[in-house]
């Protein structure tokens, strides 16, 4: 079944964290505070984005996951500006 579920969603999961990877690649190339900052905004926008979208097509979207995605998009945030920008 899981595997099923997955291949379904390859693309997706695939997109993800290609997405993912390249932008934290960006993290380590800029040096400039704004930009990097910029670009931690953008990946926990990617993640809530990825991850709501991708429950709307599973038709099971509701207000606890959306804040769910919120809360660890919030993590990732904090998590990032902690390594990059302190």
């Amino acid at each position: 079944m899981f595997f099923g579920y997955f291949l379904r969603h390859l693309g997706q999961f695939a997109a993800f964290i290609l997405t993912i990877i390249l932008i934290i690649g960006l993290l380590y190339l800029i040096g400039d505070t704004f930009w990097r900052l910029t670009i931690i905004f953008a990946i926990s926008a990617v993640y809530l984005g990825f991850g709501l979208a991708h429950h709307q097509e599973e038709k099971n979207l509701n207000f606890s996951t959306i804040l769910e995605y919120l809360f660890i998009a919030l993590i990732i945030l904090i998590t990032l500006y902690s390594i990059f920008i302190r």
